[in-house]
């Protein structure tokens, strides 16, 4: 039979075990996560890139007078276009072969 100071060093071990099992599973939920959402910006660049060759000269590593203008001026549009839901919405419709009509904020629009 083991002694009461056994048992007390076998369940602070088990504890310890446990508790480090948790810490192990919340890091692999964060690289897992991490894997994807690098993938998915991966994929993002990729197709912005594409058809935005321009993009490619941005250097985020090594940036420069050119590199950090066309960062800010991505920033911008993205921001603009963030800013700007019903743009967005109507650039979306276009591009799936809806017609519309852009009217800016300040267009008094006739229905």
């Amino acid at each position: 039979m083991r002694s009461l100071e056994e048992h007390c060093k076998a369940a602070k071990e088990k504890a310890k075990q446990q508790q480090r099992k948790r810490r192990m599973e919340v890091r692999k939920t964060a690289r897992r996560e991490q894997a994807i959402n690098d993938g998915r910006c991966f994929e993002i660049g990729r197709i912005v890139c594409e058809r935005f060759p321009e993009l490619r000269k941005y250097q985020p590593k090594y940036g420069d007078a050119t590199s950090d203008k066309i960062h800010d001026d991505l920033v911008a549009v993205v921001d603009f276009l963030a800013a700007n839901r019903e743009l967005l919405d109507q650039i979306k419709a276009e591009a799936f072969g809806e017609s519309t009509e852009y009217h800016s904020p300040g267009d008094a629009v006739d229905f």
